[in-house]
């Protein structure tokens, strides 16, 4: 059984991303963001020009986007 698991875990996180994919996204993120002048506290609490359909940051997510913290 655990090792089932294992295998299946093994084929699971080859379809994650990678540290590239997730900068990548972050920069795209950040060009929406100054091409449409996003506030950062909207973006981050899911308000996105007037539209509140998207998931909300929480936790360190929220903080890396407000304070445009570079170590996260």
């Amino acid at each position: 059984m655990v090792v089932e698991f294992l295998t299946g875990l093994a084929t699971t996180t080859t379809a994650f991303p990678e540290t590239e994919d997730l900068a990548g996204a972050a920069e795209a993120l950040l060009r929406l963001q100054d091409t449409y002048a996003l506030d950062t506290h909207k973006v981050a609490s899911g308000d996105l020009m007037g539209v509140r359909d998207s998931p909300r940051m929480s936790g360190i997510s929220t903080k890396c986007a407000v304070n445009n913290d570079k170590e996260c």
